[in-house]
């Protein structure tokens, strides 16, 4: 029910008439919550009687409740006469406290704990967050029964079951089997697969059944407890299990197998690994492999012992189990080579050094690498680099081992060696250190102990010593980023405590490596809860807490009071019971505590007595509730009589309250508590008090924000004098609304797309903030329940009132110019002629495809060119910035000279090729196809991220690839250079491709052990033709030429840009015959077939719930996508990463399955397509173009078009292209950085084609700025510049001429724009050139059909009508397969008029099969069952129960069988169904809506 502040309207407020249904509901309605309210005071008399009993006994207790009348308020008289006469009501109940054994003769709700059904409901009723999901699953897990996994080797016979993101078997106790990541962020230390559960809400577990178990988290309230159970128990159980039950077969071995806790274990000597469960590989610190072989438990070796002996280890598992990889043999061999002979010299040191398993490790101390090949790379999790320093050997630190000492321990390797980045920071620690002991502390303002700069950090010599500041580039040496506020918590394993800063100092002196820090936020609320619950009475000495009788009484201490003491659900005990002698202190505290729920409890009776008369006053009126209230002593039970006395003999004490209550105006006379919403002031104290996480950290940022005012950045640049704050990490300025500066990297995954520098604060708990000021803002922050929206920015508005800011201001002083400076933005221009680059903030590089440095010069704002204009004209451009801002490196200048000079006077000779060089910004290119770097002047080398070698490959300039272009075209791109220019190695691997592939296809392929279909070296790359092609082998050199390593089991993907699926082995060496230099490899090892099963457990089980939009979401192969429209990424695992080219983020849009766009497709079709993923799958990012493209359409339509130089109708810049507004709307121009969103590059002269899948064919300039002003993601255009004008010219020619002979038909037929058609009815293609594929979304085959022209229907239209529609083609011409399925269609509709229709058992309409559709005829037609083979025809898979829609364009609606029958005789193509599902609602679209009724 919506909740009125006020209190529902009595029925004379009630003007509007209304139903007697409506009347009988909102009767019952008040019935119920008067019936609530009596229980309400019910209680709190019950707890008023129990803690005067505790304060003063039990006579002591009578006195006062009888003498209890104080005129200290009419609140508390009332309150106390009403106590008094309830006492004796209760009071056999108050003797069943004391005496157990006596029968209870207690009114009915007397004993009822209210509070604690009330806090049962709520749990049970709130299902977000974590929390909510245990409860819901533990309430599914009830109802549905445990589940088993398919190989069984975790929990015996005991099944298990998901649990809010924990899979636990139910062993006892139950034993975690697999974590989902985002439940660890509830957690203080992360829980392990393995682990135990140990306690729900304080209650432990032992011994409990699995019913017991699941109804505590039913009811979970916030606390859960795991033991570390290290794995030891899983395994001994499975252990256990396979010696019952035996081994199971294994095809290649006769020992057979088991499931070994994780592993599958063959019984060879020794056990070989046959697979490996995922969630097991974080208990090791190297992978295990299938191919691994145990070789000790619990230190014991298993290679000569048989399987029963091994089990038996097992069983009595102590913890210490090993693998030895087959690596491992590479390391032991050489460092028993290396004892043997001495190491070689190592000219950095003179220690000597080691090739170690293809490591060379210089003998310093600790052990440096000097070197490392490049086949050893891939057994690490990441890349091993010369100057990394040796850490440990199976788990043993190397620190002060000698060269002996150390392979030693190699000669024993048994699988896990450990590097770590040792390049700058271990030297910096230990010099800063020496530093800071010889100099003495710096000064810190917030604790007076002082500060020192350890390494890049500044500590705070408090104990223990806290973070006041880090630098960037220090971050990348820690696992998580260190932020100002965190505790050091160890240095080099040893923990920090309380000692000194000199104690601190020289451990740092001596550093090796690591360092241990602790954040500064709560460890949860679970703890939070937990450590509530282990307070003691002596809480109360931290609170300022007085008296009752020192002063007025202070509710939010008495809350924050109560909120902090653990509730026993029986009530504290009496004076009389507690045996145990307290000191004098700790008697006045618990008298305290007891006086001031005592106070607490008459406020609660107070309200509870107002809101019965409220509701008396609703369902009776005045009168009938005064009457009501003397005779309401009904015998219906005492708990009745004694509530209605109790609420008639207070009625006067707040009438005027009452009164009030219809009268605002008049002022109010109620006691000081009956107004309070006792509900609402726990709850945003609740808030106030849980600091946990992201959003405690919000609360509490934004309280310091409103104590100190608002900071001021030394640059001003972005706030003008407005000034700033730290808000949780983000740091708002407080402009209107308050516009993002600055984003700590931790803050993000709380977000489902980035927040960048320039977004603006939009909503706090679904409340905007537009207008609001600061103090305002901070008021929501200070009270923040979880929900924060921030609005993309796109930077626009920052420029905007810097600019502003500049032009009121003036400049600044700048040293080397007298014209002065200013920041705009984050860049701090010079105003020379142009304007020059002097400063730029890290945070603005990200909106830019190049970096921009100092020394760069502002070349244009909204496409004007600002070299000629003044500082004032500049600003002025940049007050009104629509988006475009451009800037020219330094650099640059030398391409455009030296372009121009090559431009004039022609090639120099070239030796090599014979087709001439020049000399291109201090590169010597040689004018082959492509171009290639003869030479490179050294300081060239320092604008490029990784050198330029003679050999390379020039590929693009400027987001332009160049292959195919001359040298002419080349040098008229660098003539206007703006900045970027790629190469690419390409020394020696092209050309041996191409050879490679030459004899390939003279020769055939090799023989193939793993399949039947061959391979085949190419270039290095040993390929297996199965489909798509796999890696078997590669050869190390080739490595150097991919941005990752090349592994067995990758799948050739592209070459040149062409993707490969579905090419046979001929079709592929044809491409790579000639190859251009670009070919793409994905990981294949195991990508595809999680994608495949979570698809299809996906499809199974339902979505989960997602927060944000209510279609719920699914974990696929890794990634979390949401069912919105198009699909949204939430969350994406880490190792997911290396399958895609670039790093998929929260926020980006799923785009393609298998070369298949989803767009319009539904959660289901979507994981339909996925259960068969064959390897590609593409995103796009949807976190900036988006709202460019809505922003500029807006901008476009308020503005009108500018000029365009090739028609008169005018061009907007829409999101980075350039539309001219012609039918169809033609590219103009596109700005290098919007590329990176299509999936092949966006070119002056292509076509607009459709927006959000609507085509644009025929629409105006408004019309389509309409549709852009509403954009969803998806933009399409195609190439222009050649088949439109084909189509029109060969269709004009065919009407003049008269058509060509047709073979299969006496329809003739003609070639239109490269296609063959056959004037049938409908037309049918006969023949296509392959150059017109292109054009197309998909191939157009022999034997398609043409279904329309421009969006026009052709069926039904003759030969010439057609041409007529060709003759003024725009641009839209669309096919369907038409081979087989209309003909069946056709014959199965005729036959099915002939003989009636089969029996459906389901509706006792009938059914028939149309075309391998069956359909049930009910109104309107449902699929019963659909042929596979049908399924090509359609977009979308048809699937039983989905209904018949439209046949040929035309709604079925009602019609009868026959005349749907009738239809499909004539049928000409189109079939329309539309699926059963139901839309899903959330959980927050829901509220909303009941919130609306």
């Amino acid at each position: 029910m919506p909740r009125d502040p006020k209190g529902p309207k009595g029925p004379k407020d009630q003007t509007s008439k209304k139903s007697k249904s409506e009347e009988q509901a909102e009767m019952a309605v008040l019935r119920a919550q008067l019936e609530l309210a009596r229980a309400e005071r019910a209680r709190a008399d019950e707890k008023i009687r129990r803690l005067e009993r505790q304060l003063l006994g039990e006579a002591g207790a009578s006195k006062s409740s009888k003498s209890s009348k104080s005129p200290e308020s009419p609140a508390e008289t009332s309150d106390s006469s009403c106590g008094a006469e309830a006492s004796d009501a209760s009071h056999s109940q108050a003797e069943s406290d004391e005496t157990p054994k006596s029968p209870s003769k207690s009114p009915r709700n007397a004993g009822v704990d209210w509070g604690e059904m009330f806090l049962d409901m709520l749990m049970e009723g709130i299902g977000d967050g974590f929390p909510g999901s245990i409860r819901q699953s533990a309430q599914e897990a009830l109802r549905d029964g445990p589940q088993q996994r398919h190989d069984n080797h975790w929990t015996g016979s005991t099944g298990c079951n998901w649990i809010g993101g924990i899979r636990l078997a139910w062993t006892s106790p139950p034993t975690v089997q697999e974590v989902q990541r985002h439940v660890q962020e509830h957690f203080p230390r992360p829980i392990q697969p393995g682990d135990s559960l140990s306690k729900v809400d304080g209650k432990s577990v032992k011994g409990l059944s699995r019913q017991d178990i699941l109804g505590l988290l039913r009811k979970f309230k916030g606390s859960i407890g795991f033991k570390r159970g290290s794995h030891d128990m899983v395994i001994r159980e499975s252990a256990k299990h396979a010696l019952k039950k035996g081994p199971e077969k294994d095809a290649e071995h006769s020992e057979g197998q088991n499931w070994i806790w994780g592993f599958l274990f063959a019984w060879t000597s020794p056990p070989v690994v046959r697979e490996v469960q995922p969630e097991v590989q974080q208990h090791f610190p190297n992978p295990v492999n299938p191919g691994d072989v145990l070789h000790q438990v619990d230190n014991k070796l298993v290679g000569k012992l048989s399987r029963e002996e091994i089990l038996k280890l097992l069983v009595k598992y102590k913890g210490s189990i090993g693998f030895q990889s087959r690596h491992g043999d590479d390391y032991r061999k050489s460092a028993q080579d290396a004892l043997e002979h001495g190491p070689q010299e190592d000219a950095e040191s003179g220690k000597g050094c080691d090739w170690i398993g293809g490591i060379l490790l210089a003998w310093t101390s600790p052990p440096v690498v000097r070197d490392v090949k490049p086949e050893v790379q891939k057994r690490f999790p990441r890349p091993i680099s010369p100057g990394d320093i040796l850490c440990r050997i199976d788990g043993k630190h190397v620190r002060g081992l000698n060269r002996e000492q150390i392979l030693r321990l190699l000669q024993d390797f048994k699988g896990s060696i450990g590097f770590r980045n040792g390049s700058d920071m271990d030297e910096d620690v230990r010099k800063s250190a020496q530093d800071a002991l010889q100099h003495g502390p710096q000064e810190d303002a917030e604790s007076g102990k002082g500060c020192d700069w350890i390494g890049g950090i500044l500590l705070a010599w408090t104990s223990p010593p806290v973070v006041r500041d880090v630098k960037p580039e220090v971050q990348k040496h820690f696992p998580r980023p260190i932020s100002p506020g965190d505790v050091l918590n160890s240095v080099d394993g040893e923990q920090v405590g309380h000692k000194s800063r000199d104690e601190i100092l020289r451990a740092f002196v001596h550093f090796d490596g690591q360092l241990g820090f602790r954040s500064k936020h709560a460890t949860g609320l679970a703890d939070l809860l937990r450590r509530l619950g282990d307070l003691q009475f002596d809480v109360v000495n931290i609170l300022n807490y007085e008296p009752l009788d020192a002063g007025p009484f202070n509710h939010s201490n008495l809350l924050c009071f109560w909120r902090l003491m653990p509730r026993d659900p029986k009530g504290p005990k009496g004076p009389k019971d507690q045996t145990s002698k307290k000191s004098k202190s700790e008697e006045q505290a618990e008298m305290a505590v007891l006086r001031a729920q005592l106070e607490l409890a008459r406020a609660e009776r107070a309200r509870a007595d107002e809101k019965i008369r409220r509701l008396e006053r609703q369902l009776l009126g005045e009168a009938g509730a005064s009457k009501s209230s003397k005779s309401s002593k009904s015998p219906e039970s005492p708990a009745e009589t004694s509530d209605s006395s109790c609420g008639a003999e207070a009625s006067d004490a707040s009438h005027s309250q009452a009164e009030s209550d219809e009268t605002p105006k008049s002022p109010s006379k109620s006691p000081r508590n009956a107004g309070v919403d006792w509900g609402e002031m726990f709850l945003d104290m609740l808030m106030e008090g849980i600091g946990d996480g992201f959003p405690g950290s919000i609360r509490q940022s934004a309280q310091e924000a409103l104590r100190d005012g608002p900071q001021q950045r030394h640059d001003n640049h972005w706030t003008g004098s407005t000034g700033c704050n730290w808000i949780g990490g983000i740091r708002l300025a407080w402009t209107s609304p308050p516009t993002v500066q600055e984003v700590q990297r931790h803050v993000q995954e709380h977000f489902p797309r980035p927040i960048q520098p320039g977004d603006s604060l939009s909503k706090v708990d679904g409340k905007s903030v537009k207008g609001l000021s600061r103090q305002d803002i901070l008021g929501l922050l200070r009270k923040f329940k979880g929900n924060i929206g921030f609005k993309r920015g796109s930077h626009d508005m920052a420029i905007r009132e810097s600019a502003k800011h500049a032009l009121k201001k003036g400049p600044e002083k700048d040293a080397e110019h007298s014209e002065g400076q200013n920041w705009i933005w984050g860049f701090l221009f010079a105003w020379t002629s142009p304007p020059v680059v002097r400063e730029v903030q890290p945070e603005v590089q990200q909106h830019f495809p190049n970096p921009v440095n100092p020394g760069d010069v502002l070349h244009q704002v909204d496409n004007k060119l600002v070299g000629k204009l003044s500082r004032e004209e500049i600003l002025k451009l940049l007050v009104k910035y629509k988006g475009s801002i451009g800037f020219q490196s330094r650099h640059g200048d030398d391409y455009r000279k030296s372009a121009q000079d090559a431009l004039q006077h022609g090639p120099q000779e070239d030796a090599e090729s014979g087709k001439g060089c020049d000399w291109i910004g201090g590169i010597l290119l040689a004018w082959t196809s492509p171009p290639v770097v003869r030479d490179v002047k050294p300081e060239v080398q320092k604008h490029f991220p990784r050198p330029i070698s003679p050999g390379d490959i020039l590929r693009q300039i400027d987001g332009k690839h160049v292959r195919g272009l001359n040298r002419e075209q080349i040098l008229r791109l660098l003539q206007d250079f703006k900045g970027s220019i790629g190469f690419r190695n390409g020394s020696d691997m092209d050309e041996d491709v191409r050879k490679s592939a030459q004899d390939a296809l003279q020769h055939g392929p090799q023989e193939d052990a793993e399949s039947d279909k061959g391979c085949d070296w190419i270039g290095g790359i040993l390929l297996a033709w199965t489909s798509p092609p796999v890696v078997r082998d590669v050869k190390p050199e080739v490595q150097k030429h991919f941005p990752r390593p090349i592994s067995p089991g990758d799948i050739l993907c592209q070459i040149d840009g062409k993707h490969v699926r579905g090419l046979n082995r001929e079709q592929i060496l044809r491409l790579l015959q000639d190859f251009k230099g670009s070919i793409g490899f994905r990981n294949g090892s195991d990508m595809d077939e999680d994608v495949r099963k979570s698809a299809q457990d996906a499809l199974q089980h339902g979505p989960q719930e997602d927060a944000e939009s209510g279609k719920g979401c699914d974990w696929i192969g890794g990634i979390l996508l949401a069912w919105t429209s198009p699909p949204v990424v939430r969350d994406v695992k880490p190792e997911v990463q290396k399958h895609f080219p670039q790093p998929i983020s929260p926020g980006d849009i799923l785009r393609q399955i298998d070369g298949k766009h989803v767009r319009g497709l539904n959660r289901e079709q979507i994981l339909r397509l996925l259960q068969d993923f064959k390897g590609s799958i593409g995103f796009r990012n949807g976190s900036d173009m988006d709202e460019d493209v809505r922003k500029s359409a807006q901008d476009a339509l308020q503005h009108g078009p500018q000029e365009d130089a090739e028609s008169d109708k005018g061009c907007d810049w829409i999101g980075g292209i350039l539309l001219a507004w012609t039918s169809p709307p033609v590219v103009r121009d596109v700005k290098p950085e919007v590329q990176k969103h299509f999936p092949q590059p966006i070119s002056p002269g292509d076509i607009l084609r459709q927006i959000d899948g609507k085509h644009v064919r025929g629409l105006n300039r408004e019309q389509i700025l309409r549709l852009l002003q509403d954009f969803k993601g998806s933009i399409g255009f195609r190439n222009g510049s050649d088949m439109d004008e084909d189509v029109r010219k060969s269709a004009q020619d065919a009407l003049q001429h008269g058509p060509q002979e047709d073979a299969e038909s006496d329809k003739g037929c003609d070639w239109i724009g490269g296609i063959l058609l056959a004037w049938t009815s409908p037309p049918v293609v006969r023949d296509v050139k392959p150059e017109v594929q292109k054009h197309f979304p998909q191939p157009i085959s022999p034997g398609d059909i043409l279904c329309q022209i421009d969006g026009k229907h052709v069926r039904g239209l003759n030969r010439e009508q057609i041409l007529r529609l060709l003759q003024d083609f725009k641009g839209s011409i669309g096919f369907r397969n038409g081979s087989d399925m209309d003909e069946d269609v056709r014959k199965s509709a005729q036959d099915a008029l002939q003989h009636g229709p089969q029996e459906d058992a389901e509706s006792g309409k009938g059914c028939d099969w149309i075309g391998g559709i069956l359909l049930a005829w009910t109104s309107p037609p449902v699929v019963r069952d659909v042929k596979p083979e049908v399924q090509k025809h359609f977009p979308r898979p048809i699937s039983p129960g989905d209904v018949l829609n439209s046949v040929d364009g035309e709604q079925v609606g009602h019609k009868s069988r026959d005349e749907i029958l009738r239809a499909f005789v004539h049928f000409d193509g189109q079939l329309g169904f539309r699926s059963k599902h139901a839309t899903e609602i959330g959980l927050t679209d829901l509220l909303r809506r009941l919130g609306d009724l």
